[in-house]
C-alpha cells in the first residue's frame, strides 16, 4: 500500500499531510500537538495552506508524548453526528 503511493498527498488515503514531527511539530509539547488538530480542521474546511487534500471530509488527528505516557485521538468530519 505504501509503495503504491496510496498514503501520499495525491493518494487514496493521504497520511501526515503536515509533514510529520520532523518538519511540522514535535510530540510531547502540548502547544505543538494542537497543531495537528489545527491542520485537521483546515483540511476538512478546505482551507489548508499547504498540501490540501481535495475533497477531504474526515481527518484523524493523533498525538502521543512524554515517552508515550499519554496519547490522544480526535476524529474530525464535515457532518455532525
Amino acid at each position: 500500500m505504501v509503495e503504491s503511493g496510496a498514503i501520499g498527498p495525491g493518494g487514496t488515503l493521504p497520511v501526515t499531510t503536515d509533514g510529520g514531527t520532523m518538519s511540522y511539530s514535535h510530540p510531547g509539547i502540548a502547544a505543538q500537538q494542537f497543531q495537528r488538530v489545527t491542520r485537521g480542521v483546515q483540511q476538512v474546511r478546505g482551507e489548508c495552506p499547504t498540501m490540501q487534500v481535495d475533497g477531504a471530509e474526515v481527518a484523524l488527528c493523533s498525538n502521543g508524548g512524554s515517552g508515550a505516557l499519554f496519547t490522544d485521538v480526535l476524529l474530525l468530519g464535515k457532518e455532525r453526528p
